[in-house]
This record gives C-alpha cells, sequence and structure tokens, in this order.
C-alpha cells in the first residue's frame, strides 16, 4: 500500500510520543510537535517498542528538524535511551500509575502527594517524597510468613508505587530545569489528538486494514493543514 502520510518538518520541535491502539494488534504510533500541534511521523504497529520510538526521533532528525526535548508515558528503557536532548515523563501518567497500586492509608497519603505533583516545584515534591519514605520506613519494611515458610514484603502494592516514583524522579521535573524550552509536562495534548481520531474511526467501523489505515492518514493530514 502506498504510504499516504504526509508531513513538513519545523527547524525545531519538542515532540511528543504517544501509540494509540484500535484493536489488541493495530497501533498507530505518533510523534507530535508539541507547539504547532501537528504530527511528524506516524508508524503502524502491533505493539510499542522503544527501537521504534528511537527510529521515528531519528527519521525526524534527519529531515533537519533540532529535537529540543520529548515528552512520553515512561518505558523505562526509553528514557533512559535518549541522551541527546531534555526528557520529560508525563506526569498525568506517574499519578495514573500510582493511583492504580493505592487503597488506604498510608497509601491514601502517598496518592495525596503524588497528586500534589503538578503544582509543586522539584525540590518541593522530592522534599515531601523523601519525608513520606522516612515516616513509613518501618512500615514498608514490614514481612508477611507464607505457609510455605518464605516470607515476602506485606505491603506490596505501595512498595512498587515508592519505587516507581524513584525510578522516574529523574525526568518528571525536565521541564522544570529547561524553562526556556517550554516543555509539556504530561502527553496529554496528543492523547486528545488520539482521542478525536479514535472517535472519527469508530464511525467508519466497516474498514478493512488497509482502509483504516488510510482513513487514520487523511485525518492526520487534514489536522495537519487546518493547525
Amino acid at each position: 500500500m502506498v504510504d499516504s502520510f504526509t508531513a513538513t518538518y519545523p527547524k525545531s520541535a519538542v515532540i511528543i510520543l504517544d501509540t494509540t491502539y484500535f484493536s489488541k494488534t493495530f497501533g498507530a504510533m505518533l510523534f507530535q510537535d508539541a507547539s504547532s500541534g501537528k504530527i511528524l511521523y506516524r508508524k503502524f504497529v502491533k505493539n510499542e517498542t522503544n527501537r521504534d520510538y528511537l527510529d521515528g526521533l531519528r527519521y525526524i532528525a534527519e529531515r533537519g528538524t533540532i529535537i529540543k526535548a520529548v515528552v512520553c508515558d515512561g518505558h523505562m528503557g526509553l528514557l533512559q535511551s535518549i541522551h541527546f536532548c531534555p526528557v520529560q515523563m508525563c506526569q498525568f501518567h506517574q499519578f495514573q500509575i500510582v493511583r492504580r497500586l493505592l487503597t488506604n492509608n498510608p497509601h491514601v497519603e502517598l496518592l495525596t502527594l503524588i497528586r500534589r505533583m503538578f503544582s509543586l516545584r522539584k525540590d518541593e515534591f522530592i522534599t515531601a517524597f523523601m519525608k513520606w519514605c522516612e515516616k513509613w520506613k518501618e512500615f514498608l519494611a514490614e514481612r508477611t510468613l507464607l505457609a510455605s515458610g518464605k516470607t515476602t514484603y506485606t505491603h506490596r502494592r505501595l512498595r512498587t508505587a515508592r519505587r516507581s516514583i524513584k525510578t522516574h524522579l529523574t525526568w518528571l521535573y525536565t521541564c522544570e530545569e529547561h524553562p526556556d524550552i517550554q516543555i509539556p509536562n504530561t502527553t496529554n495534548q496528543l492523547e486528545g489528538f488520539n482521542s478525536q481520531l479514535k472517535r472519527a474511526l469508530h464511525n467508519h467501523n466497516g474498514l478493512n486494514g488497509a482502509n483504516k489505515k488510510k482513513f487514520i492518514d487523511g485525518f492526520i493530514n487534514t489536522k495537519s493543514r487546518l493547525e
């Protein structure tokens, strides 16, 4: 099938990355210019891989665009693999990770803190988080004796939430460290675009695979002309 996606490449851009799925084995990996809202790169995928994301960034750079920063949803391998520009992990995705894991106190206390992440400065958030870690240090170290005679951590979900925040902390406030670049702190802009695309495609449910791809490209091209 002839590739019907077209793009105009800016001199420089902050790029938002995300993949939206239309079925379990069919998705569109999109790279959006945060300033204009235009899609600069699109790849149809069965599942998203860090290699595909890196290839897409390389493709855009080879077209002459200086990539000033990248905003993504927190794939560890990807966060660690991008060295040529600042990387911002979507703060909302971090909030969602923690929210899925937590249910009650001291879970609620950490959930309240992660909700404040959006309005706190980096140093304020780190200070509050470290205080929480110290306050609940012994609680988090508690172990439960299993019938087998082995022990396991009692509060595993809370430990997982703590580890997730610690792991991603390096990338959660990149936007604050580079105010001149104007990096978004979430991928919400691209996810809003993806929601529009899904709604539009839902109205054309009878399309086969090839025509779905043509429809998606047509939608992206039209939106880019309107931006």
